[in-house]
């Protein structure tokens, strides 16, 4: 007696199935390439958005703390619901900088962190098609940080590990 080998139930509900889509209204296939929506934010008048879907939320104008005998770059701390969060203000390197109004904590508890940033982040919609090579100045505090960059309407989006940025800015003196 032979064998019958069962499918899975989600190889047998998409048995068949095609992705599609309407155009001209006639029905087409789907292209392959999909389009992934992602924030970004500016820092001193740099694009940037963060690499995966780290837990992330926006801040206005917090209280900042100073901590003596840090690098510029670390603006100080605030207190995030009992946890203290160091804040990175690294916008001064790219030529911005001064005052501040919002600040990005990614991560949670102890692993949170927070960078200071030039407005609200905004969705772009990313597609691999518009990746580009943009390479950074070897002096460039996000070089080492950044994965790839996209350009979306004449813009350039850099896609930034942030725990490679922040484990760099600890290693300032």
């Amino acid at each position: 007696m032979e064998e019958v080998q069962l499918m899975t139930p989600v190889a047998a509900l998409s048995r068949g199935l095609q992705r599609t889509v309407v155009r001209d209204g006639r029905i087409a296939p789907a292209e392959a390439e999909v389009a992934v929506m992602r924030r970004n934010f500016e820092m001193g008048g740099r694009r940037f958005t963060l690499e995966g879907n780290p837990l992330m939320e926006v801040l206005d104008a917090p209280s900042i703390f100073p901590v003596p005998n840090t690098p510029a770059s670390c603006r100080g701390l605030i207190n995030l619901r009992g946890s203290l969060v160091p804040i990175f203000d690294i916008r001064k390197t790219f030529g911005g900088g001064g005052g501040y109004r919002w600040v990005l904590v990614v991560g949670r508890g102890e692993q949170a962190a927070g960078l200071v940033i030039d407005g609200l982040p905004k969705q772009v919609k990313v597609t691999e098609s518009a990746r580009v090579d943009q390479p950074l100045d070897s002096g460039d505090i996000t070089a080492a940080a950044v994965i790839k960059a996209y350009r979306i309407d004449d813009q350039v989006y850099f896609v930034l590990n942030h725990i490679a940025l922040l484990e760099k800015l600890a290693q300032l003196n």
